[in-house]
């Protein structure tokens, strides 16, 4: 049953490679597992085999070693194992070593296919040419070889061990089973031959120890014995005390694999005896040592020993990590707010993606089976140039669908369908998001003539299209109406192939089904993230892949990254990870990362194309000389989809994190801890890491908008009571600085407000809490987005906006406030314009020529807009709308602190 399961995923796996256009990727990787498995299997039992022959030959010539009247018994019992070989039972013994032996072949040979990307990366390495400065050697060496030489050493290792057990069993039987002589007998009936092949047996053992230590010794880049501010560091220990012992026990392990051969030539065990002593006696001293130079040298000295080992550190882990070109910016001090030009606001991203998720949730799903599961911030061209929109798929939800019928479930609700778009910063006057394309069909600003979404970021099942009563689409109304697919999928008219994919989903229903037909075919592996997963293994994932609307089609891109963990001196951090601390499933440790692939996902046919983005990249390069078909030069990308890549979030969140500590280049600061940062806080529910957020807008004395991407520091404390601004990390996403990463770092010497502080502001501001009690005993929840951070000049502004909920959930967030922060000054207000005149200490009467006493006009239209609010107010009441009453009165309190100060 496995082999025939095993079967069938081959097959359907080739299948699908084909339906991709890339099946030579599958035929490399089963060609080299097939070679892998022949080989070291092939070596495995030949070694282990051949050396079990010598010693049944060994034994069975050992009645001529007898040459005394004390072995008279040997020879008599030799003879008469002659007669007992040929009873059948006899035998047993040798061949369940044969067996075994087998058995460890074929285990060595499943292993061997296994390193089967270890082996392609040797074999089509491409040099780093950065060369480390301990031992001298290119970086690609650490990365591609050092890997192959660990399994080399590993897999002989183990197969020496295996073969010495072997050859022990087959000596035991020989003297114990066949001759019957006593457990204590059997020394003296191994002869010299037989010490001599159990001898290099253990010898061939001590050299692959002692390749073991060469390898530790190599190791040594990515040594973690000595810290700089709780950093792992190769340090003066590593080199200057462990890398010599290293070589010391290497020797010792020769001498000993050379004493123990002797011995066994002699019988001697004494010799042996006294050089494995001698190894170990070594051994504690070589490991012992580092440990004591860095104990009372080098830890009481401080950075004196260390300085230049931290250097290094600092150098590789920045260059590693992308960060050698970051460019920075001293922020100088500033005593007034900064000039803010509104031209700078029109694209602020007020809708946060949570909320808005929600409110779409509500207002665009408009089926149970449908939902948006995320909302992403792109640009695109609109009448007046570039502007921030939000884009959500409206994907379908398999658990949500009115039937779990195998029907419904494969050839009726098989895809999504659509997307909505909203203007960034786009309000409707009930708080509702300013929709630009919308409802079912897709409608808006933008035709879009392929809405199906048979791909998307949910996992599916397989899907059947091209079938009987398949492809359920609701394009108008209330009625939901059939239209066939259109793209390609694996063709499963033929009886083999329904036969196949019976047995890799063990579902019968393929077979008995009367609604496939010849033309019939099946969608499968349809999660974009598993699908580049399984035609690129060697690609990590961006959790936040984004939809894309290009030519009326939807796109999904998704950022993939070449890493690895080694990469010689490197400070090593989880990839998934917020602050070092791993927070998902991908924990594996990386010390090198390039965002080198963007993937391109049709998300309705699904087509997959790879274009590389860092053609620098040595790993990318290996990996194109493994597969030169399937990457493709990002030159070849449609100008419609390129104008949407974008920095990526989560290259972005590792970088900052290890900002935190490697901004610092001075080894000493860096030694002693000083000016270490963290992620800002920021105060929600409760006190969290604030998140990088995209953001449309021009750069200080740029003269157009870009896509951002922000960060904010402040510095660390172990109390975590610090949180002031210390820097900001800016990615900037469009051409020409497509790439670049600029560090604005804030004076040490005076306060510029971080997050927190702003949260806490917020929070102690009277007029703002009057506003949220007002609402909150109106039976109101208030709910806060994160709170941006936008480089404006010397101090940066700050933006959080204000939603209200109406009840329990599930509701529709409303957008009601907006509020800006710079320096020690906090204002909300209904609109950016509002809030920014107030911010920047203009009132309604104020022109850029005066701004002097209040007109008769600016008092007269603030009354008129009050008895308006309150005729409003009213009506809300008497109305019932509770809702709509407080934020009327809100508004009333805000007008006449306004006529106040006019």
């Amino acid at each position: 049953v496995g082999l025939v399961r095993v079967a069938a995923e081959l097959y359907t796996d080739w299948l699908w490679f084909e339906h991709l256009g890339h099946g030579s990727i599958l035929a490399t990787r089963l060609a080299t597992q097939a070679l892998l498995f022949g080989l070291v299997g092939g070596a495995s039992l030949g070694l282990f085999q051949l050396n079990v022959a010598i010693a049944r030959r060994v034994a069975a010539r050992q009645e001529r070693a007898a040459t005394n009247d004390d072995e008279a018994l040997w020879v008599f019992l030799a003879r008469l194992n002659a007669r007992l070989d040929d009873v059948p039972r006899a035998q047993w013994p040798h061949a369940a070593v044969a067996a075994t032996g087998l058995a460890f072949a074929a285990a060595f040979g499943f292993w061997g296919a296994a390193q089967w990307e270890t082996a392609l990366r040797l074999l089509h390495a491409v040099p780093f040419q950065t060369l480390e400065p301990l031992f001298g050697r290119d970086a690609g060496f650490y990365v591609v070889t050092m890997p192959a030489l660990r399994a080399l050493v590993g897999w002989l290792a183990l197969l020496l061990l295996a073969t010495g057990a072997g050859v022990v069993a087959t000596y035991l039987i020989a003297t114990i089973y066949a001759l019957r002589l006593s457990f204590g007998d059997t020394a003296r009936a191994f002869d010299r031959r037989a010490w001599l092949h159990l001898a290099a047996l253990g010898a061939g053992l001590l050299l692959m120890v002692a390749g073991g230590h060469q390898l530790a010794r190599a190791d040594l880049v990515f040594a973690t014995s000595a810290r700089a501010a709780d950093v792992p560091l190769s340090g003066y220990a590593d080199a200057v005390v462990q890398a010599p012992a290293y070589s010391v026990m290497t020797v010792a392990a020769l001498v000993a694999a050379s004493s123990l051969v002797l011995a066994g030539w002699r019988r001697q065990g004494a010799p042996a005896l006294w050089a494995m002593a001698a190894y170990l006696v070594v051994t504690a001293i070589a490991m012992l040592s580092p440990r004591l130079v860095q104990a009372f040298l080098v830890n009481p000295n401080g950075p004196d020993f260390e300085r230049p080992y931290i250097e290094r550190l600092i150098a590789a882990t920045r260059h590693s990590y992308g960060l050698a070109q970051v460019g920075e910016r001293i922020m100088p001090a500033a005593d007034e707010p900064p000039r803010i030009d509104m031209q700078t606001l029109t694209q602020l991203p007020l809708w946060d993606h949570l909320a808005l998720r929600d409110a779409l949730n509500q207002l665009q799903a408009f089926r149970p089976y449908y939902g948006f599961l995320d909302v992403d911030l792109d640009r695109y061209e609109g009448p007046n140039g570039g502007r921030a929109v939000t884009v959500a798929a409206r994907e379908l939800r398999p658990d949500a669908v009115p039937s779990r019928t195998w029907v419904a479930t494969h050839l009726q609700y098989t895809h999504g369908y659509g997307l909505t778009m909203a203007a960034a910063s786009g309000v409707l006057d009930d708080g509702s998001p300013r929709l630009l394309i919308r409802d079912l069909p897709p409608r808006g600003e933008a035709p879009v003539e392929r809405p199906e979404i048979y791909y998307g970021e949910a996992p599916l099942p397989y899907a059947i299209v091209k079938a009987s009563g398949s492809d359920l689409d609701p394009p108008r109304g209330d009625e939901d109406l059939a239209r066939r697919y259109e793209g390609r999928g694996i063709g499963i008219g033929n009886w083999p192939t329904k036969l196949a994919f019976a047995v890799r989903f063990a579902d019968p229903n393929l077979l008995l089904s009367s609604a496939l037909g010849d033309g019939s075919e099946l969608l499968y592996h349809r999660q974009i993230a598993q699908r580049v997963t399984r035609l690129a293994p060697f690609l990590k994932l961006d959790p936040d892949p984004y939809l894309v609307l290009a030519d009326g089609r939807l796109y999904w891109i998704v950022d993939a990254y070449t890493t690895t963990p080694d990469y010689p001196l490197a400070y090593r951090r989880p990839f998934s990870a917020v602050e070092g601390r791993p927070t998902g499933p991908d924990r594996e440790p990386i010390n090198y990362i390039r965002n080198s692939v963007k993937a391109i996902v049709d998300a309705y046919e699904g087509s997959v194309r790879l274009f590389v983005a860092d053609p620098t990249d040595p790993l990318l390069a290996t990996y194109r000389r493994i597969y030169p078909d399937l990457l493709e030069p990002l030159e070849a990308m449609a100008p419609e989809l390129r104008a949407h890549l974008r920095y990526p979030q989560q290259l972005f969140s590792i970088q900052a994190d290890i900002l935190g500590r490697f901004h610092v280049q001075d080894p000493t600061a860096f030694y002693y801890g000083d000016d270490v940062w963290q992620i800002a806080r920021e105060k929600l529910e409760a006190r969290v890491s604030t998140r990088p957020h995209y953001v449309l807008m021009p750069l200080p004395g740029e003269p157009h908008g870009e896509l951002l991407l922000t960060q904010p520091f402040s510095p660390f404390s172990q109390t975590n009571d610090k949180h002031n601004l210390a820097g900001l990390l800016i990615a900037r996403s469009d051409p020409p600085h497509a790439g670049e990463l600029i560090l604005q770092r804030y004076p040490r010497d005076r306060l510029v407000s971080g997050p927190f502080q702003v949260e806490l502001r917020i929070d102690q501001d009277p007029s703002i809490a009057a506003q949220f009690g007002l609402w909150q005993r109106s039976g109101l929840l208030v709910m806060r987005s994160n709170l941006l951070t936008l480089p404006i000049g010397p101090t940066p502004l700050y933006v959080e906006s204000v939603y209200l909920q109406r009840g329990l959930r599930p509701t529709i967030p409303e957008l009601r406030r907006v509020i800006l922060a710079t320096g020690d000054r906090v204002v909300m207000e209904s609109t950016v314009p509002a809030a920014l005149a107030r911010l920047t200490g203009q009132n309604l009467a104020e022109t850029p020529a005066s701004a002097g006493a209040p007109t008769e006009s600016a008092v007269a239209q603030l009354t008129r807009a009050i008895r308006e609010r309150l005729v409003t107010a009213q009506d809300a009441l008497a109305a019932g709308d509770r809702g709509r009453y407080a934020d009327e009165l809100a508004g009333l309190e805000a007008d006449l602190k306004r006529l106040e100060e006019l």
